[in-house]
């Protein structure tokens, strides 16, 4: 992220600012901001990472950093354009801030809440590319993604605020961990552990259902008896298995056996089940034989009868074949009847109505005389109804309007003088509440004083909170040091028994060795030591020496000496740290006077302001925390009470405004209504002298219309008698054509009927003369009425029975011959007792298959899906042993105690650390410091590994960042961000750093220390990246030629100046 151009409006002491940072961004990007305290340098990283993330760079609430200077009507914003990643944005916040009320009913103050918005931009001065957000959440969401970062982690990065440098130097291993993850894009890693994990626990879950599954399955075989004791001794799920195949295999044969029996017992069956129905069907054709042979015979002895039958049956048929056209001729007949009938009455009704049309005609020629003084009267009528009955509506509502104008003009006089003496009074009553309102102070003011003394309050308590941490420390030190000075002389004191009790067994070791050399002598044999062959002292007394005395003398020997030893690297080492913590002693008293100053100062600062904002009431002359509380208190108590007063005054001033509001509305609105009635009068008045002038004898409206009403009655009676004889000719003409074309279509068809008789007479003769079952007419409509009955059908019936019967048993009887013809009728029970034999034998076969079937089957399917769980169960046993054995690795159950993603982050910080090493702190420190990683092994994954020490090349030991002073932990923590910045650049899946921000710090630093640190900024800065410090140190005003200058202007405002040397 870099930044392009900051706005900032009416925040902190920036009335309009605009700060462009592509100043600064050609060939070397270092510049300087600088100014007097409280210009407003640190506010424009307040106002940097409000717009970013809607939080400034410390606990200040977004809403105090509004401007002291600015009106009810002024709006604070910020608006800052940067690039990231080759691409452009916009992002503007407002924080939430009272305002001037922009309507009439909301003239107060109003509160305008948070507004924010951000967008893509096609160039740093181009046009929105159209995506973009304005909800406080999606606006949070996308810089946050974006970025890679939060506004804690960008403060510890990016911007570095004064007294911030230490906290990601100090910062334990998990705090590390969260921004070194955005940094350098490992969460990958993270996802994968818990990936993993989850994995490795459904892996087991399953492994151990498949098992448990495999033992159901085994558990619930029906083992047979003698494989019960083998499985009993199985101890694994694959033997088991194989123990299942086995009787799987036994039962197979057992199977076949059977299989085979049955076979031959099915073919026994099938044999004599052939015989048996074979001896069955013969029987019955003997039977069915005797049988058809009788009732032949007796269908033979009733043939005559059935002839006559026959013969009266043909009859009949040949009646019943004449009846359609017998009755198609009756009924001719009788249609031709009632049609003559019909159309003799159509005659008479053509005459009856022939003689109507004519009577209709000469009417409406007798009405047609009248029709030139109908139309006379209409004329007449239609003048009454444009000119004169409208003139005289409009004259009558004319006078009765005049009438009513001039009363309403009267009571509309009375109201509005009515309304202007209230109007009055309300002015009054506003004017008396507004300057009651202007003798109070503004509380808004105060409350925005006193939040802004609270917060410096709040400043001063850290720094008195700071200075405490600092005396407690001291104390501690003071503790420690006098605990090792005893501890010091307790070892010199050792020593000093020590080196005595070394002398002495030093003499005691030295006589016991004389004494053996003396045991070893002999007479005439050169000495050991000085090669002499006489021994003048071996005749004197000696006492014999054990080897054991003489090697407990050589070890409590050597026991003193390495005690002795001991003692004095003790001591050396007792030194050194005495040392070490006298002169982080005085350091820390250094650093104690400074606190000091400090807090005085900055209470100083805090008084000062109250007196300024507070005169009446006093806060005590130095830092005392429970008098200032009270005095806050007390002024709580005064802003409550004087805010509630002017709440109500408000009130009532908004209360008296809005009703003064309704009647000036009211007044407004009875002068229009004024208005628009005399201009309503005047045009009455008019109206009514031009109709005077035009119709001076116009009668009244109800005459008129009572002169109208009776033309138009006789108008429409006329019409209504003409339109009547009209409609009743035509109607009359209409069923005169409809009564003549149905006498043609009835003479038509009787015309038809006619011949439909004549051809059906004709076609009835000729049959009778054809045959002799008839004689005459009379005789062919008997015997047809008699095929027509019931009996035709039952005769029709029993003839063609008795014929198809004996057609029937005829062909039967041959066919049974020629089946039984030498043939003898079987044995059927004797028969019958075999085959049963042989069901028997076969219905047992068939028991016993189908019990080893269904054990077999049932076997089987046990077999078969502990095959399949046994496959999965290996698969997943290999697969869970592999997931256990990265798991374990992966989650810190290692020899470093690291899980996989903090073991990647030391890997990137040891590059961190790595290139401050070689680029940085051999500079900055003299060569003195090297950052090394604590190599202290947790008692569990992940507490640490990610701890930073240094290794002091001065005293060649390693120790924690937290024993640096004020200025060496300045050019650490510089060094830190500064290699962050670089090994990030070189990772691609990392957070992107283009822009570094220092705020203060450089004054901690002497003067050989801050030119390697200008050096270092410098060649960052000629390298591409921005780099921006906040100073007050002269020497970086004079060395860095591109700057940014605070000025105040003496009431409470900054303006922004760009410097180039």
């Amino acid at each position: 992220m870099k930044p392009l151009v900051l706005k900032m409006n009416f925040f902190g002491p920036h009335r309009q600012a605009v700060i462009d940072f592509t100043k600064f961004d050609g060939d070397n990007s270092l510049f300087l901001i600088s100014g007097d305290t409280g210009a407003g340098k640190t506010t424009i990283f307040d106002a940097m990472t409000y717009a970013l993330f809607g939080t400034g760079t410390s606990s200040r609430d977004p809403m105090d950093m509004r401007s002291d200077f600015a009106t009810e009507t002024d709006e604070t914003s910020v608006s800052l354009t940067f690039e990231h990643n080759g691409k452009f944005y916009r992002i503007s916040r407002s924080p939430r801030q009272w305002l001037k009320g922009k309507s009439v009913k909301k003239s107060g103050l109003v509160e305008a809440k948070t507004k924010q918005q951000v967008s893509e931009l096609s160039a740093p001065n181009g046009k929105e590319t159209g995506i973009g957000y304005s909800q406080q959440k999606a606006v949070n969401q996308f810089i946050q993604e974006l970025l890679g970062l939060t506004a804690e982690q960008f403060r510890q990065i990016i911007l570095l605020p004064q007294n911030d440098f230490r906290k990601f130097l100090a910062a334990k291993s998990d705090s590390k961990e969260t921004i070194l993850r955005n940094l350098f894009g490992t969460k990958i890693f993270d996802d994968f552990m818990i990936e993993l994990k989850t994995k490795h626990k459904l892996s087991h879950k399953e492994r151990a259902m498949t098992e448990q599954e495999l033992t159901g399955i085994f558990n619930n075989v029906e083992w047979p008896e003698d494989f019960k004791e083998q499985f009993e001794l199985c101890r694994t799920t694959s033997e088991q298995h194989l123990l299942l195949n086995k009787v799987l295999k036994k039962i197979r044969k057992q199977e076949l056996e059977l299989e085979m029996q049955l076979a031959a017992s099915d073919t026994k069956v099938s044999e004599s089940e052939q015989i048996y129905t074979e001896a069955v069907h013969l029987i019955q054709s003997f039977e069915r034989l005797e049988a058809y042979n009788k009732e032949r015979l007796n269908l033979l002895k009733d043939e005559e009868n059935v002839v006559k039958k026959e013969t009266e049956y043909l009859k009949l048929k040949w009646a019943f074949d004449l009846s359609d056209t017998l009755k198609s001729k009756e009924k001719a007949v009788e249609k031709k009847e009632k049609l003559q009938a019909v159309l003799s009455d159509k005659l008479t009704e053509q005459v009856t109505l022939k003689k109507s049309v004519i009577a209709l005609k000469e009417k409406h020629e007798n009405l047609s005389k009248s029709s030139p003084d109908i139309s006379k009267l209409k004329k007449e009528v239609e003048n009454y109804k444009v000119v004169f009955i409208p003139a005289a509506q409009v004259l009558e509502k004319s006078k009765d309007n005049l009438v009513d104008y001039c009363r309403k003009q009267k009571e509309i006089e009375e109201k509005l003088n009515e309304t202007t003496q209230e109007c009055c009074l309300r002015q009054e009553e506003i004017t008396d509440l507004s300057k009651l309102l202007s003798s109070l102070d503004d509380p808004q003011e105060l409350s925005i004083n006193y939040n802004r003394l609270l917060v410096e309050w709040k400043n001063v308590e850290g720094v008195a909170e700071k200075h405490a941490e600092l005396l407690t420390k001291e104390q501690e030190l003071t503790k420690k040091i006098k605990k090792e000075d005893n501890q010091q002389i307790k070892l010199i004191k050792e020593l000093t028994e020590a080196k005595v009790s070394f002398s002495n067994k030093e003499t005691e070791r030295r006589e016991l060795m004389i004494l053996q050399l003396r045991q070893e002598l002999e007479v005439g044999e050169a000495c050991q030591i000085c090669g002499s062959l006489e021994h003048p002292l071996l005749d004197k007394g000696v006492t014999s020496i054990s080897n054991t005395s003489f090697k407990e003398a050589v070890e409590q020997y050597e026991q003193a000496q390495k005690l002795v030893i001991s003692l004095e690297e003790q001591i050396a080492a007792q030194k050194v740290m005495l040392n070490v913590l006298r002169q982080q002693a005085s350091e820390l008293k250094g650093t104690i006077s400074n606190s000091e100053h400090h807090l005085s100062s900055s209470y100083d600062y805090f008084a000062t302001m109250w007196h300024e904002k507070f005169p009446r009431l006093t806060v005590p002359a130095s830092y005392n925390q429970e008098g200032v509380l009270m005095t806050f208190k007390l002024t709580t108590d005064t802003l409550t009470k004087l805010t509630k007063r002017r709440d109500d005054i408000t009130d009532n001033m908004q209360l008296s405004q809005e009703k003064l509001n309704v009647l000036l509305d009211k007044k407004e609105k009875v002068c229009q209504e004024e208005q628009k009635l005399s201009l309503s009068k005047d045009y009455e008045e008019k109206t009514i002298k031009e109709l005077t002038q035009k119709h001076p004898n116009l009668a009244s409206h109800a005459e008129l219309t009572a002169s109208l009403e009776k033309m138009e009655d006789k108008i429409t009676h006329y019409e209504q008698a003409v339109e009547k004889i009209r409609y009743e000719l035509s109607k009359m003409e209409q069923k005169v054509s409809v009564v003549d074309v149905e006498i043609k279509h009835h003479h038509a068809e009787l015309s038809e009927l006619e011949n439909i008789i004549e051809k059906a007479t004709d076609q009835l003769h000729h049959k009778i003369n054809e045959t002799e079952f008839v004689k005459s007419d009379s005789d062919l409509v008997e015997l047809i009425k008699l095929s027509r009955t019931q009996e035709f059908h039952e005769l029709k019936l029993e003839v063609e029975s008795y014929k198809n019967r004996l057609s029937q048993l005829t062909d039967e009887i041959e066919e049974l011959r020629m089946k039984t013809s030498a043939k003898d009728q079987p044995d059927l029970l004797l028969i019958e007792a075999q085959l049963q034999t042989l069901r028997l034998e076969k219905e047992e076969l068939l028991t016993n298959k189908a019990t080893v079937d269904e054990r077999f089957n049932k076997i089987e399917k046990s077999y078969q899906k502990s095959e399949q769980l046994l496959k999965s169960y290996n698969l997943r046993h290999e697969e869970y042993t592999q997931l256990d054995s990265l798991t374990s690795a992966i989650m810190g159950e290692n020899s470093v105690r690291l899980t996989l993603e903090r073991y990647v982050l030391q890997a990137f910080l040891s590059d961190v650390l790595k290139y401050a090493n070689d680029y940085y702190m051999p500079q900055l420190s003299n060569a003195r410091y090297e950052f090394v990683l604590k190599e202290e092994k947790a008692s569990r994954a992940n507490q640490t590994g990610l701890e930073i020490n240094v290794l002091d090349h001065a005293t060649n030991e390693e120790r924690s960042t937290d024993t640096l002073s004020g200025g060496e932990s300045f050019i650490a923590a510089l060094s830190i961000a500064l290699s962050l910045a670089e090994v990030v650049q070189e990772n691609a899946g990392g957070v992107r750093i283009d822009a570094l921000f220092i705020d203060e710090g450089f004054g901690s630093l002497d003067y050989e220390t801050l030119s390697k640190a200008m050096t270092v900024l410098e060649s960052i800065g000629n390298n591409g990246r921005m780099v921006g410090i906040i100073s007050h140190v002269t020497t970086m005003k004079d060395e860095i030629g591109q700057q940014l200058v605070l000025e105040k202007t003496g009431d409470g405002e900054s303006k922004v100046k760009t410097l180039f040397k």
